[in-house]
């Protein structure tokens, strides 16, 4: 059997909201599932469960929709990696425990336990900081051996006001949210907190070795201050 989306699309009324939610009745399904995709709020039904059941399942969820409706209305903020702007499906699992992560190509797949009342801007927050500690130090370690520095620790973290910092220890932190950047535009920072091992200011030999390291710092800088304004 091919899956089938129902043409009548159905809502739930969240006080004075109505929530529109499509309804697809999946033969690959092994359980009952409710994600979104494209910001909109789809209801995946196993061939063998009826509709109604489904729709009850959904009534279950009103917590978690209530918390997403902001996302549902389109109004959330954009999440990316690398530059690129991710998608993000959730799913949810009566016998997970824990929510497990599966990036494909510019498309994440969140599977959650079914209690799980956490929005997707959460869960993605949680996948970039995890991200962001295992990639971010291991760059930096890597430009580190081609500039012939030395880096003693690198820290990863949320940073209000920096994209990082250098101490005199030769301890590098990183903001997890360099991430959401391009490729070059984390390079560029990670560069200009390694050329602080040799100037510990913002002389013009700090720059110099900045531009020799990394020549197009002056535009990827002024990307950074962009996307922070």
């Amino acid at each position: 059997m091919a899956n089938k989306i129902l043409i009548q699309p159905d809502y739930i009324l969240l006080g004075e909201h109505k929530i529109f939610y499509t309804v697809r009745k999946s033969s690959r399904a092994k359980q009952l599932q409710m994600r979104i995709v494209n910001n909109s709020l789809e209801l995946i039904i196993p061939h063998r469960v009826s509709v109604e059941e489904g729709k009850r399942f959904l009534h279950t969820r009103r917590e978690w929709i209530n918390k997403n409706i902001n996302l549902l209305k389109k109004q959330e903020k954009k999440n990316s990696l690398f530059g690129n702007e991710i998608n993000i499906e959730q799913s949810f699992n009566l016998f997970r425990k824990r929510h497990t992560f599966k990036k494909k190509d510019n498309t994440l797949f969140i599977e959650s336990p079914q209690g799980s009342s956490l929005t997707v801007d959460d869960l993605f927050t949680v996948y970039r900081k995890h991200s962001a500690k295992i990639y971010l130090p291991q760059r930096t370690f890597l430009l580190a051996r081609r500039l012939g520095l030395t880096v003693k620790r690198v820290s990863v973290r949320r940073q209000k006001s920096r994209w990082g910092s250098c101490s005199s220890k030769g301890t590098i932190s990183l903001n997890d949210r360099l991430l959401e950047h391009k490729e070059a535009v984390i390079d560029y920072v990670i560069i200009h907190e390694l050329c602080h091992l040799v100037h510990m200011n913002h002389s013009a030999k700090f720059w110099t070795l900045v531009e020799q390291y990394c020549p197009e710092y002056k535009m990827l800088k002024r990307q950074l201050k962009i996307a922070k304004d």
